[in-house]
């Protein structure tokens, strides 16, 4: 068969391909008597959050099972001689006497002596940081069961605890070397520079406070390391080292492209670890050694803010709770004095919202439920926002996301009250919060945005 020449003409879509073939004239084509054009479609592919969710979080959860695996090594011949059946006790269900294996069926989940029980052992440590600041404190000598729970918790929620960076008995050196790491690493892999001679005890101070902002910190911050706030990629740095989110191609304007036009990264996010290995693997081994520095100086501060001047974190975590109890007993006398016997037990002892039950989640003793009360989803919020400002008629690209990092960076330390917020959204677009914070919490009112458009108004009351 001779050959000719003829064009193949697609249509490329996300779940549909259209094709045809037509001779050098654009006439259609045909082949066995039909013409040679057609479509298939096809289900539009998903993103790969999905299946990287689940594979970070299967990787977690085998590195955490390897760190208690080989814990359980080191104290089994020692936990052994005393009491056999202690880790298939630990393994068995917490609640149901039926689910546990047969030999070790006991009322009893952790210990089961008979002079020293599970009530026992939560009358003298109500939690884990209890324990630990005993052991801490106590040269006496302690059962090897309590010790292996206490190594257990650190294993099982490292956090701080394999921070190279906060070292025993090192002190204000942790903070000395962190930032002389960080400086050292940006000026052989990077063209920015930072101060070495700064008195690095004062970064420490800054990120540990907790009437701040992080807006503000990061302002504070950018004076004590004397560069330009209004630079860019100092800025995203600097925004990095007070828990901000920022765009790591800002700083390695190198690992930019169309795969990777922005890198959003948040040292201060639970899920940091969990995403590190994928940031890893963007940025290279030198420049993520970078944000790992980055890390160990936000970490150092958060620590710092954490620990309010005790030396250790359990001793700081015992001081929360003991404050905790004592607010708690006044809360329920004042409960008991001026609302009803019903108005009391609704609000300690129902999951309604706005309950003290919901708030901390406590266990119902007899369904051995969780109280929770009714909340939406962090993406049902965010998509809510966005739908709030574009009813306004805000004609700009906003994300809801963005709005609500702001409004928590806003309100980050300051005290319960109304407040008119300030925040510069874009280069000319200024939004206006009207806030009031209580506790832990917030109400935003009005938000209010002024661009060059005109001013848009929406009430989140309504």
């Amino acid at each position: 068969m001779a050959a000719f020449k003829y064009y193949l003409g697609l249509d490329m879509g996300t779940n549909s391909v259209g094709w045809a073939v037509t001779d050098p004239n654009y006439n259609l084509l045909k082949a066995k008597g039909k013409d040679l054009w057609g479509i298939r479609e096809f289900n539009e592919a998903s993103t790969a959050v999905e299946r990287r969710t689940h594979r970070i979080s299967r990787r977690r959860r085998q590195r955490e099972q390897v760190r208690i695996g080989l814990l359980k090594d080191y104290f089994h011949d020692a936990i052994g001689e005393v009491d056999p059946d202690f880790f298939q006790r630990l393994a068995n269900s917490k609640y149901h006497l039926e689910d546990k294996d047969t030999e070790v069926r006991y009322k009893n989940n952790v210990f089961n002596d008979d002079d020293y029980t599970d009530k026992d052992y939560f009358d003298q440590y109500p939690t884990i940081y209890h324990l630990r600041k005993e052991l801490i404190e106590s040269t006496d000598k302690h059962d090897v069961r309590l010790v292996f729970l206490a190594l257990l918790n650190m294993f099982k929620h490292r956090g701080h605890f394999l921070n190279s960076g906060l070292g025993e008995n090192s002190g204000e050196n942790n903070i000395n070397n962190a930032y002389l790491e960080l400086a050292n690493l940006l000026s052989e892999l990077t063209q920015y520079n930072l101060n070495e001679t700064i008195e690095c005890k004062k970064i420490e101070d800054v990120l540990s406070r907790r009437d701040m902002s992080r807006t503000r910190k990061a302002e504070g911050l950018a004076e004590i390391l004397g560069v330009d706030y209004k630079n860019k990629p100092y800025k995203e740095l600097i925004r990095g080292l007070c828990g901000l989110k920022f765009n790591a191609c800002a700083i390695f304007p190198e690992i930019q492209s169309d795969e990777v036009p922005k890198l959003d990264i948040c040292l201060s996010e639970a899920s940091f670890d969990e995403k590190s290995d994928e940031i890893a693997n963007i940025l290279g081994e030198d420049y993520f050694e970078i944000i790992m520095a980055m890390k160990d100086i936000y970490d150092i501060g958060s620590l710092a803010g954490i620990r309010k001047g005790y030396n250790y974190l359990s001793q700081a975590r015992v001081a929360s709770y003991e404050r905790h109890k004592e607010d708690l007993k006044l809360l329920k006398e004042v409960i008991k004095k001026y609302c009803s016997k019903d108005d009391y037990d609704s609000f300690f002892n129902s999951d309604a919202d706005g309950s003290y039950a919901s708030y901390v989640g406590s266990y119902n003793s007899k369904t051995k439920q969780r109280r929770v009360g009714n909340k939406r989803s962090s993406e049902e919020l965010y998509k809510a926002i966005e739908e709030k400002i574009k009813a306004s008629g805000y004609p700009r690209k906003i994300s809801g996301e963005d709005v609500y990092d702001d409004i928590c960076d806003q309100i980050d330390g300051k005290e319960n009250g109304s407040y008119v917020l300030l925040s510069k959204f874009d280069d000319d677009v200024i939004f206006e919060y009207h806030i009031s914070i209580m506790d832990s919490e917030f109400n935003l009112g009005v938000l209010t945005m002024r661009t060059p458009e005109g001013v848009f108004e929406t009430d989140f009351d309504k």
